[in-house]
């Protein structure tokens, strides 16, 4: 990894930080002091990862597929965050909180994927790098997704049972 800029190691480290924090989001209790500190430090961090992903133009030359990933992922942590912050909150927040924040991991996890997978991977043509970063945002988005639909009502009640004691 000798090859990558002084953004590009920040960027890295923000998006690791997210992965970490995020990964411990989805497994821990919601709704406690830790969830709310954590939860704002992986926004903090996905908002610097994302600034981050749109100064690099390394791998082609111009705007990209990345780029694009990186903007979608901002738009899902401010439609995660306006759900919690406005008030009065409607019956359906944690639900849309949830679904948003998730999208969002969800997203980081299929780029980190894909970066390993381009970084790693002796690919010899750039039609195999596309092709190899599109499988894995397919498969990671499909896991992912499926794993979060089916922990989703388990982790609203942890939710709703920490708001409420």
């Amino acid at each position: 990894m000798n090859h990558l800029t002084t953004l590009g190691w920040f960027h890295l480290s923000f998006a690791a930080f997210g992965l970490v924090a995020g990964a411990i989001q989805l497994l821990r209790r919601k709704g406690d002091r830790i969830h709310r500190a954590l939860g704002y430090a992986y926004v903090y961090g996905m908002i610097v990862s994302n600034t981050t992903a749109l100064l690099l133009y390394r791998f082609t030359g111009s705007f990209n597929v990345f780029h694009a990933g990186a903007i979608v992922n901002f738009a899902c942590i401010i439609a995660a965050m306006i759900p919690v912050l406005r008030t009065p909150r409607a019956p359906d927040w944690m639900a849309k909180h949830y679904r948003w924040m998730a999208g969002s991991y969800i997203g980081l996890a299929a780029a980190a994927s894909t970066e390993f997978a381009v970084r790693v991977l002796p690919l010899g043509s750039r039609g195999a790098v596309w092709l190899v970063a599109g499988i894995a945002i397919a498969v990671v988005s499909a896991v992912g997704s499926i794993l979060i639909r089916r922990n989703h009502p388990r982790q609203l009640r942890s939710a709703e049972n920490a708001t409420t004691s």
